[in-house]
């Protein structure tokens, strides 16, 4: 959660057009929002998790603005349950790997992409051991 959200439990992605999101949001633009939506999806997150709104616990997984909203909205109002259905999802993953990075990795792709990733996306990697270091600070 330190590497998706940065401890942020009303972080959000909307693609590359997050601020755009807000925006329209805020002032109840739904077309520009579905606009978003269409050109971005799977690319929206929301919470400390940061899990898509297609593959999220919320939700009916349709690429729609009721939808996307709906998720958004259950999780901002209830960021713990956030954080125990993140760990739900990863203590499965942690089971196969082995590994909390590459069961990091799996959270973040949907699937064990291959060991080609530690190269193509270094940056997303050494995020994920950043936090995994800094997680180390809160566990006793």
């Amino acid at each position: 959660m330190i590497a998706e959200s940065n401890l942020n439990p009303y972080a959000e992605r909307w693609g590359a057009a997050t601020a755009r999101a807000k925006e329209a949001i805020a002032a109840g633009d739904r077309r520009t929002l579905q606009q978003i939506i269409d050109r971005y999806w799977p690319d929206i997150s929301f919470g400390y998790g940061q899990r898509i709104v297609l593959y999220h616990y919320c939700g009916d997984r349709s690429p729609t603005v009721d939808n996307c909203l709906a998720v958004r909205n259950s999780v901002f109002q209830n960021p713990m349950r956030d954080v125990v259905e993140t760990a739900k999802k990863l203590q499965p993953l942690y089971a196969v790997y082995g590994d909390m990075l590459r069961s990091l990795i799996v959270y973040n792709a949907g699937h064990w992409p291959g060991d080609w990733y530690f190269t193509a996306y270094q940056q997303n990697v050494k995020n994920y051991q950043n936090a995994l270091r800094e997680a180390k600070r809160y566990v006793v």
